[in-house]
Parts: C-alpha cells; sequence; structure tokens
C-alpha cells in the first residue's frame, strides 16, 4: 500500500507501509497531519484514519487545505502523461527510485536542459547558427532524483564505460592526426580521426545521459516533461492529461 500525506501545504509520496509507520515513530507525522491512500475518498488527520470509507478514485484528491509552495506561491505538483513524468518547477519527487520504485538511497540534484528539436536543422546550415540558435532557445530546470543501491551502482558503470569510450576517441583522434602528417596522402590516418570523433562522441552522450538519469522530453517556463521513469513510480500520480 502506498501513501501520501501532507507537509508544509504540499503533498508528499508515495511511501510504502514501512516509511509510513516510521515517519509517525519519528514525529515528522503527527496525529492532526492529513493523510491518504487508496480507496479513501478523501484527506484525513491521521487520527481519523479508521473512519476513512469511500469509493476507489484512480488517484488521490486534492487537499481540502491550500497547497502554497514558498513564498506564499501555488505549490508545486506532479503528474502523469503516459510515460512522461511531468512536474512544475520547484516540485519534490518522492525518495524513491525512478527506476524501479524502490526505497532511495541516492538522492542528487541533476540540472536538465531541453533543446527544441527543429534547431538541430539548422546543422544544414552550420555548426555557427545552430549553437547560437540553440543557446538561445534552450530551456534549463532542476530535479533531485532518488535511485536505489542496484540503479546507483548500474548507473555508475555506464558513466564509467562511457568515459572509456571518450578517451579512446581521443586516443584514436590523436594517433589518426599523427599518422595524417607522417603519412601524407594516406587516408587510413582520416578515417581514425573521423571513428575517433564518432566514439568519443557516442561516449559523451552515454555519460550525460546516465549523469542525468531522467531525460527531458520538454522543459517550459512553468514545467518539466521527463522520460525515464518505471510505471510504478508513476503509477500513483494523478493523469496530467485531466488537470490540463
Amino acid at each position: 500500500m502506498n501513501w501520501f500525506y501532507a507537509e508544509d501545504g504540499q503533498r508528499r509520496g508515495p511511501i510504502s507501509e514501512q516509511e509510513f509507520d516510521q515517519l509517525i515513530a519519528s514525529g515528522r507525522i503527527r496525529p492532526e497531519t492529513l493523510v491518504w491512500h487508496s480507496p479513501m475518498a478523501e484527506w484525513k488527520p491521521l487520527s481519523a484514519l479508521r473512519s476513512a470509507h469511500a469509493s476507489q478514485p484512480l488517484a488521490p484528491p486534492q487537499l481540502a487545505v491550500p497547497m502554497r509552495g514558498e513564498g506564499g506561491g501555488p505549490s508545486p505538483d506532479l503528474w502523469r502523461d503516459g510515460k512522461v513524468l511531468v512536474m512544475a518547477r520547484g516540485a519534490q519527487l518522492p525518495p524513491r527510485c525512478v527506476r524501479c520504485n524502490a526505497a532511495g538511497t541516492w538522492r542528487r540534484k541533476r540540472k536538465l536542459q531541453w533543446i527544441p528539436p527543429w534547431v538541430y536543422l539548422l546543422l544544414f546550415c552550420g555548426l555557427l547558427p545552430l549553437l547560437i540558435v540553440a543557446l538561445i532557445t534552450r530551456q534549463t530546470g532542476e530535479a533531485e532524483i532518488s535511485l536505489c543501491e542496484r540503479h546507483r551502482q548500474r548507473r555508475a558503470r555506464v558513466i564509467g564505460i562511457g568515459w572509456v569510450a571518450v578517451l579512446l576517441g581521443l586516443a584514436g583522434w590523436i594517433g589518426g592526426c599523427a599518422y595524417t602528417i607522417n603519412q601524407v596522402g594516406d587516408s587510413r590516418g582520416v578515417v581514425a580521426v573521423a571513428f575517433g570523433i564518432l566514439i568519443s562522441l557516442i561516449g559523451w552522450v552515454v555519460v550525460s545521459s546516465a549523469a542525468s538519469v531522467l531525460a527531458p522530453r520538454k522543459i517550459d517556463a512553468d514545467r518539466l516533461h521527463l522520460r525515464g521513469c518505471c510505471p510504478e513510480f508513476l503509477g500513483d500520480l494523478p493523469t496530467w492529461t485531466a488537470i490540463k
């Protein structure tokens, strides 16, 4: 069973039954704290939990109290859009692994950036126009992401493999340049340079993807749309299309 609870005017969760009991024991969840789990129809104080009864909603209802973020503005929130996580800027992800929904043991803030796909068509006009427009149109955001120990180790291995590819590519590029200088007219040096650059680029893409954990599908002024969460992690979130 997954639980949600209210803290500082914001919805927290989902958390497991064990985590819920631990928060009660630590005093973080108090008798007056609003809590919810399916099939409760509405949020209830912990002290009145046993009286909960109702139909089974697909997602937790909105809190009856105003949900406010820092500075009194609207509270950040989380939704699902198919396989995509939609999160308001400043929203907090639950401390669960985004890959398998297990309890998270590793948590880091990741800086994400997104460039509109059409910008890459400018590569046909040259690298400089592409870079200029990319810098102008890119959108950035932050997300604090959790991983379990198993997926943390997998991430570290992938990053290591990516860096090995980068270094091998650089070695091929340097070796190809040296060969071309010594063997003028021999195309094998040019091929080695091109191959080295390609391997380095692939390695860098692997490192960047693994480091960010979640890949932006879109970032706008208000929300981040992120790919890479498992269905279990998204399962308890309200549907984004129902809110828009």
